[in-house]
């Protein structure tokens, strides 16, 4: 009975602090969201407008459990290791576990994988082989995300939570020194594999060929912005990409990582002087259909991304219920994907938690 009530009284001891701390933000949050609600519902087209779209066609899909791969789908790569950063208040959550577990289960990928994390206590890996995602090499970062040993300049407790960690994107092969590793495919945690043999062929393509490019990410439609959900770079080709992109994400003088890539990519650009074979960071986009954001009113994609925006907009049943499809041993004891909105001030790293106990099984 004591482990049972201690492991309650820290529950409601999370849960009071992170109330505290998640109403003073999203009260200035809310304000500002208001004013631009005002400002863009009335316009077609607007991210608004797209927003509401989505949330009235929640749930009226149904869906099948997606399959295991089967023998025959599985694969390996020698030269490629895919990548995921289970940093500060991730390595908190288990979605990398999940993620991991698709990858394996459903993408059949059989080559490394790698994990870094400040954190690696809080990835218990004979759990996780049990689940299905095993063969993980999970690589301590350290302090790389508080501004030392490599972290970004100037920064600040909040400003390490989660931009500083996105440095470590850009500073991959430094943690990945096996030479017998020329490939990465960097995937965001909150992702998930939704269809067998799929991952193969994309693999295969975006490892083999160089030409056009040097580093791949997905490409929005004015060719000028980039999504960084998913990255694929080669120790050598993308050196000098990364190197830039790493110097600009030092700064944090960008909210977000694709803006920092966008902003040394427009100074490559201006240097090459319209040469695309001088401009050292252009990217090769990847296909289009490969990732999507989750949407409930269409089946899973390649890879289906579940961002937190997502979570708000269908709300944590919903997508339990879309999770519960991709069979995953990593929330086969009934939780939610979606944290409680009591403990957004933790799955953001406003607030730090002592300990590895994963927030999902905090509220049930």
């Amino acid at each position: 009975r004591l482990p049972s009530l201690l492991a309650r009284d820290e529950a409601r001891r999370l849960v009071c602090r992170s109330v505290c701390a998640t109403a003073a933000v999203m009260l200035v949050l809310s304000l500002l969201a208001a004013r631009w609600a005002l400002a863009s519902a009335s316009t077609p087209g607007t991210y608004l407008n797209k927003w509401m779209t989505i949330s009235i066609s929640a749930g009226r899909q149904a869906f099948t459990l997606v399959p295991a791969a089967t023998e025959e789908e599985a694969f390996d790569k020698p030269d490629t290791a895919f990548v995921f950063l289970g940093m500060n208040s991730y390595a908190r959550q288990l979605k990398c576990e999940g993620a991991i577990e698709s990858l394996r289960r459903v993408g059949g990928w059989r080559g490394r994988v790698y994990l870094l994390s400040n954190l690696p206590q809080c990835f218990n890996l004979d759990d996780m082989a049990a689940n299905g995602a095993a063969g993980v090499t999970v690589v301590d970062v350290g302090d790389a995300a508080e501004g030392q040993g490599g972290g970004a300049r100037g920064a600040t407790p909040l400003r390490s939570a989660h931009r500083s960690s996105k440095l470590l994107k850009a500073q991959i092969f430094e943690y990945i020194p096996d030479e017998a590793v020329q490939n990465v495919i960097l995937l965001d945690c909150d992702m998930l594999v939704g269809q067998p043999g799929c991952l193969r062929p994309f693999v295969h393509d975006s490892t083999t060929s160089w030409e056009g490019g040097y580093i791949r990410l997905k490409l929005h439609a004015d060719e000028r912005s980039v999504h960084t959900g998913v990255m694929v770079a080669n120790r050598r080709r993308s050196a000098r990409a990364l190197a830039d992109w790493a110097e600009r994400l030092a700064t944090l003088k960008d909210d977000m990582d694709h803006k920092a890539y966008e902003a040394a990519w427009d100074k490559s650009r201006r240097a090459a002087g319209g040469n695309a074979t001088a401009d050292y960071m252009q990217v090769i986009s990847l296909p289009g259909d490969l990732e999507n954001f989750v949407r409930l009113d269409r089946p899973p994609s390649c890879l289906n991304h579940i961002s937190h925006k997502r979570c708000q907009v269908y709300g944590r049943d919903a997508m339990r219920r879309f999770v519960s499809h991709f069979n995953l041993s990593t929330y086969a004891r009934g939780q939610h994907y979606c944290e409680s909105s009591l403990l957004t001030a933790y799955s953001y790293g406003w607030l730090r938690s002592e300990g590895c106990q994963k927030l999902e099984d905090v509220m049930r």
